[in-house]
């Protein structure tokens, strides 16, 4: 099962999420929060400031709690875990 992180970056009392584009092929236009693929050799934490810096050019300046995590499938019926 490939492990996937999401992030819930606030902001000043804001929450950052992101919306996908329309041309994209897997859920087109879908609001969600910055997340990814944890990479081999990575942990959780280094793959969530990977991810986050990758897809907004911000910096996690610290990471308080865990939120949990949920199980799914892609969209090529491959198995995944979310941590957030």
């Amino acid at each position: 099962m490939d492990s996937v992180v999401g992030a819930l970056v606030v902001k000043r009392r804001k929450v950052l999420i992101l919306k996908r584009k329309q041309s994209d092929d897997f859920l087109p236009g879908l609001w969600e929060l910055p997340s990814g693929k944890v990479e081999d050799g990575e942990d959780l934490i280094e793959a969530l400031n990977r991810e986050v810096e990758e897809e907004t050019s911000q910096r996690i300046k610290r990471v308080t709690d865990y939120a949990g995590h949920f199980d799914y499938l892609s969209k090529s019926g491959k198995k995944k875990r979310q941590f957030n």
